[in-house]
């Protein structure tokens, strides 16, 4: 099976969760499953999107949209202890779910 194929099939398993999710929304669910804990600034400067944009992915990648709409719970925002300001990012069990069909879609 050639990569590209595997990844249109890990694709597909994302589509199935929300078929409009964003590729930006994607990269930065990948990003946090490489780099738990990682901070939302941390999300902000990898993915070179504004902080505006962070906050958005943040938002539909957690339990709460914007609008009172709910987002896909797929990552839990904890205060970092070191830092109040800071918010860190870790995967739900929803998402480590995700990560394991992915995985799973790529054998």
């Amino acid at each position: 099976m050639s990569e590209i194929f595997r990844i249109s099939i890990v694709i597909q398993v994302v589509r199935d969760l929300d078929a409009t999710l964003p590729v930006q929304d994607l990269h930065g669910f990948l990003y946090i499953t490489n780099n738990p804990g990682c901070r939302v600034t941390d999300l902000q400067n990898n993915l070179g999107v504004s902080s505006a944009s962070a906050t958005r992915i943040v938002h539909r990648l957690g339990h709460f949209e914007s609008k009172g709409r709910v987002g896909l719970g797929l990552i839990t925002v904890e205060t970092d202890k070191e830092d109040r300001r800071q918010r860190c990012l870790w995967l739900s069990t929803k998402g480590q779910k995700l990560v394991k069909r992915m995985e799973s879609a790529m054998n």
